[in-house]
């Protein structure tokens, strides 16, 4: 993707569909163990895969087994599925000229002399320089391209298998069966051992196979899979499910006793244990009775004698489900950005192609490694902190207390904070040092610095005057990297945090833009040090934009949450920091300018309209959950335009008489909860918060099944600590347990900010100069 200095589009291949994908769905046993903390091993106990052929359906297929030798027999059909397809694939594998009759030819060179750009790079083409193109496997036309361009390879040296949740369970199996000279012919995605993106096997005589979790591409999980795709769209299971009451019981995921089989043997019961069979151990959880219902159904229907016949029909239903919703994803991703995700192993690495193949952009490639480190060090991602750890609602829409002034909790989030930043200016280009008499010259315009054609990065020292801290006290400026000592009650809190303080700053990196807002609020500019100037545009706007219209006009909950996960998987790509070949300014910038939104949407906004009748409780990046002293907050928004104008209200409850305006705009405000009333929040510390919401209890920490909104209050008011009995399963060189201890699920202290007395109020560090 890098040519010289730059990096730009230049996997044209990507844009045809893989021929061959082999999808894998694979299974193990919960074998109970004596140990005390150890109280299941997974054993794997049976797989299905099918191979779908995308040009010749006849050359699909499917296949499954099950028993004690489930890995090794898996191991053993992928190979000889991997030959088969080399061979294939191998006399087709480099380009060929398709030799033309006198028709076809005098047919296509009409065609192509009306055609002026190349179908693959799209750059134009000329008369000495355009050949027609067809794909080698089927003969199909595919338009005009350069010379190069047509002879470069159409079919990958590859074959993609697609599990789901294969980086945390089914690589493990997978991995676990290898001998040590056949872990050689193992590569690891980022050489990452425990194959969290994927990995490659190399066999002798054939392509390799290229292992890819479904999950890196919809983070959904299994049982949710058949919510994502709507009937009409389930074409194989369709297929092999024929009859109407056949395909109603599999058009989603069956359930499987896996509590009840713990033995190898049972595979041979002739009949269906009790629902309690089918109890969940890791989530503790039963099967409903109409899911236990459906169970005995498929048993019925398909004239199952054994639990192993069961099984059978399990296997199939699932990987079929992952085939059609993994092609259905794949043409969606054909259609709308003309790639086949097939070829990354996650959606971000396809998100990155994507944009630079929209965008026809080329980047610039930092060379200069103190400008690189300049950057890389000075990273911050998103703000996460909770200002004011307890606060109650007051108003008509619950609990009342007249004696009290009203107030109302709300939690705004912005629509795709990210998204919004990459729409700005970006930096592309020119990057050079400012010398000290432009320095000297810039420093007497910052506050006057326009948004033009060039842009700035500054190193400068800040002091933050101490007339600002009770301004500023719940979303100080210039968060930065600190050492906190641990507050008495939880002495194992010492570490060092990204945190919000008041202590004068140092030779502190930031964007011009957000130096200016700075200057606006108070801080004091005492020196600059250096100052890195560059070239910026919009470069970025035409790809956020297609995605962000793409969202407003589906409704389907997948499709939105992968349209914006495309954009800000951009982003994502932009800061990896071990990459040689990704612009980490343009990643830098973004950071800086999705802080700069916030602050301006809190100080100038929020604060400015509420003045001291607002406490901010807990931002984290996007979100920020404020307490105001107001009747009607929702009165307030509709009865002033200017206020209004920053909302999107398309989710908010009907009853509030809001004008549904800014659907999904970028950068506007949204209600998290819709317009419900939120009646109580409690917050720990950053990550770890709950909200009661009319209707629901909302918790923002792990295993928040089993901690109560009582929990989080002991936590907070009485500093206790909160443990819990918890089933967890865990991986230990390649093996997969299910153990049971006691976790500490909440922590008394915070990290981030200083705890004053009444357990609930909190003073930024530096505050007052502590």
């Amino acid at each position: 993707m890098s040519q010289s200095k730059t990096v730009f589009f230049d996997n044209h291949q990507r844009q045809l569909k893989i021929p061959f994908i082999i999808y894998v769905h694979f299974e193990a046993l919960q074998i109970p163990t004596t140990k005390p903390r150890i109280k299941i091993v997974h054993k794997p106990c049976g797989f299905s895969y099918s191979i779908k052929c995308s040009y010749d359906d006849s050359l699909s297929k499917y296949e499954q087994f099950f028993g004690e030798f489930s890995t090794k027999v898996l191991w053993e059909k992928l190979e000889l599925e991997c030959k088969t397809i080399t061979r294939r694939l191998i006399s087709r594998a480099e380009p060929q000229d398709r030799k033309l009759n006198e028709a076809e030819l005098k047919s296509f060179r009409s065609i192509v002399s009306q055609i002026m750009n190349c179908h693959w790079c799209g750059e134009q083409l000329e008369e000495d320089d355009k050949e027609v193109d067809f794909f080698n496997l089927t003969g199909q036309f595919l338009g005009a391209a350069h010379k190069k361009c047509k002879f470069q390879p159409k079919v990958p040296h590859f074959v993609p298998v697609v599990m789901h949740n294969l980086s945390k369970y089914g690589a493990h199996f997978l991995l676990n069966h290898l001998t040590n000279d056949e872990m050689k012919e193992i590569s690891f995605v980022g050489n990452d051992k425990l194959a969290k993106l994927g990995f490659v096997r190399k066999f002798p005589n054939c392509f390799p196979l290229r292992f890819i979790d479904s999950r890196r591409f919809m983070d959904e999980q299994i049982e949710d899979l058949e919510n994502i795709l709507e009937d009409s769209k389930k074409h194989k299971i369709k297929e092999e499910f024929r009859g109407k009451k056949e395909f109603d019981l599999m058009k989603k995921r069956t359930c499987f006793p896996f509590y009840y089989m713990d033995s190898f043997k049972k595979f041979s019961d002739g009949c269906l244990p009790f629902r309690n069979g089918f109890f969940d151990q890791i989530r503790r959880e039963d099967v409903g009775d109409e899911e236990y219902e459906r169970s005995l159904k498929i048993w019925e229907t398909f004239k199952c004698r054994s639990m192993g016949d069961y099984f059978k029909v399990y296997l199939k239903s699932n990987v079929l489900l992952l085939e059609d919703v993994f092609e259905s994803f794949r043409s969606l991703c054909l259609k709308k950005y003309h790639l086949d995700p097939g070829y990354y192993f996650t959606a971000a690495g396809f998100a990155w192609d994507a944009m630079l193949k929209f965008t026809k952009v080329k980047l610039e490639l930092l060379e200069d490694e103190t400008m690189i480190d300049f950057l890389k060090s000075n990273l911050r991602g998103g703000i996460t902190h909770c200002s004011k750890r307890y606060a109650k609602a007051n108003n008509v829409y619950c609990e009342y207390d007249r004696r009290k002034e009203s107030s109302f909790i709300v939690h705004l989030d912005v629509n795709n904070l990210g998204g919004w930043s990459m729409c700005q200016k970006l930096p592309f280009t020119g990057f050079r040092w400012l010398n000290q008499t432009e320095i000297r010259r810039i420093q007497k315009e910052i506050k006057n610095l326009d948004d033009n054609d060039f842009g700035y990065v500054f190193e400068v020292d800040l002091d933050y005057p101490r007339s600002l801290h009770k301004l500023h006290n719940d979303l100080p400026f210039c968060f930065q990297h600190l050492t906190i000592p641990p507050p008495p009650i939880a002495p194992h809190l010492t570490s060092y945090k990204a945190v919000l303080n008041f202590y004068n700053k140092k030779n502190y990196v930031l964007d011009y833009r957000n130096l200016q807002q700075c200057l606006q609020h108070g801080l004091i500019l005492k020196k600059i040090h250096r100052v890195l100037k560059y070239r910026h545009c919009k470069w970025l706007e035409p790809y956020v934009s297609y995605n962000t219209k793409l969202r407003t006009q589906t409704t389907c909950n997948f499709e939105i949450k992968l349209y914006k996960f495309l954009n800000n998987a951009v982003y994502g790509k932009m800061t990896e920091k071990f990459s040689s070949d990704r612009p980490i300014y343009a990643g830098f910038t973004v950071l800086e300018l999705s802080k700069n939104f916030v602050y301006d949407f809190h100080y100038q906004k929020m604060l400015a309209r509420y003045r001291n009748k607002i406490n901010l409780l807990y931002i984290d990046t996007d979100g920020l959950i404020y307490e105001i002293q107001t009747s009607d907050f929702y009165r307030d928004v509709k009865q002033d335009p200017n206020f209004l104008s920053w909302f999107d209200t398309s989710g908010v409850d009907k009853r509030w008489g809001l004008p549904v305006i800014n659907k999904k705009v970028l950068g506007k405000m949204k209600d998290e909860f819709g317009g419900k009333i939120i009646r109580e929040f409690v917050g720990v510390g950053a990550k770890v918060y709950c909200v009661d919401v009319e209707g629901e209890v909302v918790k923002k920490v792990s295993m928040k099944k089993i901690v109560s909104i009582e929990d989080y209050k002991n936590c907070v008011i009485y500093d206790e600590y909160v443990k819990k009995k918890c089933w967890t399963t865990e991986v230990v060189g390649h093996e997969i347990y299910t153990s049971v201890g006691v976790k500490v699920l909440l922590s008394p202290g915070d990290k981030q900010r200083f705890v004053l007395s009444d357990k609930i109020n909190t003073i930024a560090w530096g505050f007052g100069n502590y």
